[in-house]
């Protein structure tokens, strides 16, 4: 699904959507190949958007960014 089509499903900036994308389809990935430091990275990542979105439901953006 594009990210713009994600994001306006879910009312997200198209930004966050983007990085929502681009996080779950490398951590799918470090799962395949059991890379275990990428895995705990976007999990962590993946969790701190949701955590974010539950909070301020209305914003669609998220007030930490990876580094």
């Amino acid at each position: 699904m594009p990210a713009h089509v994600f994001a306006d499903f879910f009312n997200l900036s198209v930004e966050l959507g983007s990085e929502i994308k681009k996080a779950s389809g490398t951590y799918a990935d470090g799962i395949q190949v059991l890379d275990h430091d990428t895995v705990k990275k976007l999990s962590t990542r993946i969790y701190e958007i949701g955590q974010d979105m539950v909070d301020d439901p209305a914003s669609g953006t998220s007030s930490r960014r990876t580094t």
